[in-house]
């Protein structure tokens, strides 16, 4: 068996382009070595030609159920993933946070067979709802599975809520392909992003706020728009712009309106790749409000254009951003700290050039794809033997 790559499955629910879990499992692909690793990915959706299948360099096996998930619904998943991973016959096999459920007869059938789980969010993080939690923590426990965490306040919460030793968590950071960004600086990226400023209709001497991330409730970015707000009440002229889709995208323009900064708040909704480049080109500095975090992917890729992160430190983002180096770390919650780090950076070409500079070097020297497709090739082969 040594003699061959070792063969490791992937089960994912939807293998998208957009959203972060699946983000991460391309990036690996696209870098692994296929003379080490052979790489599979179980989805259980079916196949979209949005997602871009053909375009990944493994083997993507779609089981075609739809988006619906009521109880027998997911009985069906848990018996096709399963049949799906006999035929395989993996060496490996992956779950990520939340997808444990759907290969648990795999497993059953198999219990020696080596197990590794990505943990994106730690349980009791409110990610995941609380049996989801319980139910992988068990099975960690049982099927002695090696868990892998991209942030120290992850592999900490982790091993203290499933009680796992610290030997079995592997802790490595996230990727981004720092080298495939401009940077703000550069003239591609300055006329992106004076394009993207003119088609909202942004000022050229605005300072601009660029927030990424589901609108739901846990990101806050109500609070990033009350952070808006008290910049300009400085007399700062400044605008955010806020990327992406959720159920509050209604309540968010309320709050803007509310606060009297409506014509500043440009919710542009989801982004194709180059749109997002064009954001990053736009903006001065990429804003954190989240309660918790994971990671914090967004900071990384802003970090990659050459863009300062301003930041609540929540979870994962303490590994990322060197305060007063890369950006500024503020208390969760405090909105006054928030603020008071922008002034500066809006009146100081240079400060913001700087902060600009070392968070684009800090993505490329720490954040580099190969380090992490190193990291999980490591992983991948010390499970097998």
């Amino acid at each position: 068996m040594a003699d061959r790559p070792v063969r490791v499955v992937h089960v994912v629910w939807r293998f998208s382009r957009h959203a972060g879990v699946q983000s991460v499992v391309r990036r690996l692909a696209d870098g692994i070595d296929p003379s080490r690793v052979e790489l599979h990915i179980i989805q259980a959706r079916a196949a979209l030609a949005q997602d871009e299948l053909d375009a990944v360099p493994a083997t993507v096996h779609s089981l075609g159920f739809s988006p619906k998930r009521r109880p027998w619904h997911r009985v069906m998943v848990v018996w096709s993933v399963a049949r799906r991973m006999w035929a395989i016959r993996p060496d490996v096999v992956q779950f990520h946070s939340g997808t444990v459920w759907m290969g648990l007869l795999g497993w059953l059938r198999h219990p020696r067979m080596p197990m590794v789980l990505e943990v994106h969010d730690a349980p009791g993080s409110g990610r995941h709802g609380r049996l989801t939690d319980r139910l992988e923590g068990v099975w960690v426990c049982v099927s002695k599975a090696t868990l892998v965490a991209h942030s120290s306040a992850v592999a900490t919460q982790t091993r203290e809520a499933w009680h796992v030793p610290a030997e079995r968590i592997a802790m490595f950071p996230l990727a981004v392909d720092a080298a495939g960004a401009d940077g703000a600086h550069s003239p591609a990226g300055a006329a992106a992003g004076e394009g993207t400023r003119a088609q909202l209709g942004i000022g050229a001497d605005s300072f601009v706020m660029l927030g990424l991330g589901r609108l739901v409730p846990s990101k806050r970015f109500d609070i990033m728009i009350e952070v808006l707000a008290g910049l300009r009440d400085t007399g700062v002229g400044a605008d955010l712009i806020i990327v992406g889709v959720g159920a509050e995208d209604d309540s968010l323009r309320t709050v803007a309106r509310a606060r009297g900064v409506d014509g500043a708040v440009h919710i542009s909704g989801r982004l194709s790749e180059d749109e997002l480049d064009d954001a990053f080109g736009a903006a001065d500095v990429l804003c954190s409000t989240s309660e918790y975090e994971g990671f914090g992917l967004s900071l990384i890729e802003a970090m990659a254009w050459s863009v300062p992160v301003v930041a609540m430190a929540a979870g994962g983002v303490t590994d990322i951003v060197v305060d007063g180096e890369t950006g500024y770390l503020v208390e969760p919650g405090d909105v006054a700290a928030f603020v008071s780090h922008l002034p500066a950076m809006a009146a100081d070409g240079e400060l913001l050039e700087r902060l600009g500079h070392a968070a684009r070097a800090r993505a490329t020297e720490v954040y580099g794809p190969q380090r992490m497709v190193e990291a999980f090739t490591e992983v991948y082969l010390r499970s097998r033997a």
